[in-house]
């Protein structure tokens, strides 16, 4: 049976500094009807954009895998998520502009169902955000897969948050941290590329800030940074 519940923000607003609600609500809540309001800045080489999302669970459904839930990014982007007894993980994503689904070999540990203060996992990336300076195009990072391993860790469980949607108390952060070495000026020479990315959590909320960081030694590239912040989260 599908449970769908994802039309229109119509809509209940939960007031700015209500803080992370009750003790017993999930770091990141998989229901129907909860929706957040998200703006995001990124910045690739000497351009930066801003764009504002919706996201929310836009249905639950029954499939061979399991009870899936379809975590939607509105304009264009459905991630599908599973929750266990020990995890939610991501499974696959799907670009809804062009309906292509890409299905994980393994599924992406989001985060745990109990979270601990030090927990580590790892989890896999992509670069997304450096870029090669030059105008050679074998040096072009855009549009090129270059995979890496994040080792993610648990630093904080009680840090209080201000974001534009107002202020949050008892948050959970969580840092990732990881490294790759690429090609650069036309393959004569390497470069490390380190990644760094902090992520925020209110209970009962979910994600309400995230930072990315990209950068190199190497004058062949130039860092890259994305930032999230949320900006309203209500209810249908």
């Amino acid at each position: 049976m599908l449970r769908t519940l994802f039309q229109t923000v119509g809509l209940m607003l939960v007031v700015a500094g209500v803080g992370c609600g009750k003790a017993d609500e999930s770091y990141l809540p998989l229901e129907i009807g909860l929706w957040r309001y998200y703006e995001t800045q990124t910045k690739v080489l000497d351009d930066t954009k801003t764009q504002r999302i919706i996201a929310g669970i836009a249905e639950i459904s029954e499939s061979n895998k399991g009870e899936v839930y379809d975590h939607r990014q509105a304009p264009d982007q459905d991630t599908y998520l599973q929750i266990s007894a020990d995890w939610i993980v991501r499974l696959a994503r799907k670009d809804r502009t062009t309906l292509a689904e890409t299905w994980f070999v393994e599924p992406v540990k989001i985060l745990p169902t109990q979270v601990m203060l030090d927990e580590t996992w790892q989890v896999r990336s992509e670069l997304a955000l450096i870029e090669s300076r030059t105008f050679a195009r074998q040096d072009k990072l855009r549009n090129r897969v270059i995979p890496l391993k994040l080792s993610v860790k648990v630093v904080a469980l009680n840090e209080v948050i201000s974001v534009p949607a107002g202020s949050f108390e008892n948050c959970l952060r969580v840092e990732s941290q990881g490294s790759v070495k690429i090609r650069t000026d036309r393959g004569n020479a390497s470069a490390e590329v380190l990644v760094s990315q902090t992520d925020w959590y209110a209970r009962g909320v979910g994600l309400i800030k995230s930072e990315r960081f990209e950068t190199s030694e190497s004058p062949f590239l130039k860092p890259g940074s994305y930032r999230q912040d949320i900006i309203a989260v209500g209810r249908n």
